[in-house]
């Protein structure tokens, strides 16, 4: 009975001081020392994009949008997100939480994290194939040639590899397709690029006739005026001088207008604003003038983004150096197909506009016979 009687006092004992720590904390609680709520903390992430080129993208950017921390308390947060190949991801994060002893109290937290996302878009690059002609005489024809007509190369450690293997042997006309993969080491890195192939041509004709094939005879496929290279497949229309008359006369009597955009800019790019403002579609265009060019060509819609080309100030004729490959930023539209464009904001430009406007129609002015679809064309900016 003593032994038992023993064992009742000391169980009593730690009941007694269980029960006394836990008033002593819930004192704590009540007068303010300790607070045992736990505090909900919502954090969010930037969000970046970016063209694939070989590198890590990320971004540091975070919020703290909901919750404050507990008094003496201090977060340390820590974004980890990052993406190097094509496609999108979470941009997470890391929150640890610690006292004024420097211990980790993150469990008296219920963190949300709201993410961002990291996206890399894949890279556009595009091969075109070589083109080949012939009368039948039972061989297949080939064409290995190829080059990369894009402005985007394969990013730095990447390799490309392309094997031509388009064939025609019997009478007619067919695609010189080609297998393309870009490799990096063993690893095939193909899915990081958006890769288009401008195929060229295989013509088999049936017998030597002595007439002229689709688009000219084989001879006068190599009388190639200049090579383009877009960022995209479509339509471009380049002019080389302005489709005005003049007086009745030709662009040999025509004199330019002499007053300019701001930033020394020429009146052939007002068109380029309206697009630009439009939401119209940039691109860029890369132009290899050969000998036979008769001069400084470039895409009627020109953006007032420059590249590697001579800014135009004349509104009659593109100047330029016409023996060197030059690059230009101009707006994918085609007037026959999509019409008048609408008038758009012209910014710092419209007085500008006006004035050229005021040129364009005076009785003494430059154009006094404007043919009717440029007459059409200016009513319609």
């Amino acid at each position: 009975m003593i032994k038992q009687s023993k064992m009742v006092y000391i169980i009593g004992s730690i009941i007694i001081g269980i029960v006394s720590i836990i008033l002593i904390f819930a004192g704590l609680i009540l007068s303010g020392l300790i607070d045992a709520r736990s505090v909900k903390l919502v954090y969010t992430t930037g969000s970046k994009e970016m063209l694939y080129d070989g590198t890590a993208l990320t971004c540091d950017e975070w919020e703290l949008v909901s919750g404050e921390l507990k008094q003496g308390h201090s977060a340390k947060v820590t974004v980890v997100g990052k993406r190097t190949e094509a496609g999108s991801s979470a941009n997470t994060l890391s929150v640890i939480v610690t006292d004024l002893n420097g211990a980790d109290v993150t469990s008296d937290y219920s963190i949300d994290i709201q993410t961002g996302t990291l996206t890399v878009n894949p890279r556009p690059i595009t091969i075109q194939t070589g083109s080949a002609y012939k009368y039948f005489d039972g061989e297949p024809l080939t064409c290995d040639s190829w080059e990369l007509v894009s402005l985007n190369d394969v990013v730095e450690g990447d390799v490309l590899e392309v094997k031509v293997i388009g064939s025609q042997t019997g009478e007619g006309v067919s695609e010189n397709t080609a297998d393309i993969r870009v490799m990096r080491g063993e690893t095939d890195v193909s899915h990081n690029y958006e890769i288009t192939c401008q195929a060229g041509e295989l013509m088999v004709r049936a017998e030597n006739t002595g007439s002229e094939l689709a688009g000219g005879t084989p001879e006068d496929m190599d009388a190639i005026v200049a090579k383009l290279y877009a960022d995209v497949d479509g339509t471009v229309y380049l002019r080389l001088k302005s489709d005005g008359s003049y007086d009745g006369g030709g662009f040999e009597e025509a004199h330019s207008y002499t007053g300019s955009l701001s930033d020394a800019i020429g009146m052939n790019y007002l068109t380029g604003i309206v697009l630009e403002q439009m939401g119209k579609t940039k691109a860029s265009i890369r132009i290899e003038p050969s000998e036979s060019l008769a001069g400084y060509v470039l895409p009627y819609y020109l953006s007032r983004d420059t590249l590697q080309y001579q800014t135009q100030t004349d509104d009659v004729a593109y100047i330029g150096d016409a023996a060197n490959a030059y690059s230009t930023y101009f707006y994918l539209y085609d007037f026959f197909t999509d019409g008048i464009p609408a008038a758009g904001n012209l910014d710092t430009y419209a007085t500008q506009e006006q004035a050229y406007r005021q040129f364009v129609y005076a009785q003494d002015g430059q154009y006094l016979a404007l043919p009717e679809k440029t007459r059409t064309y200016m009513d319609g900016i």
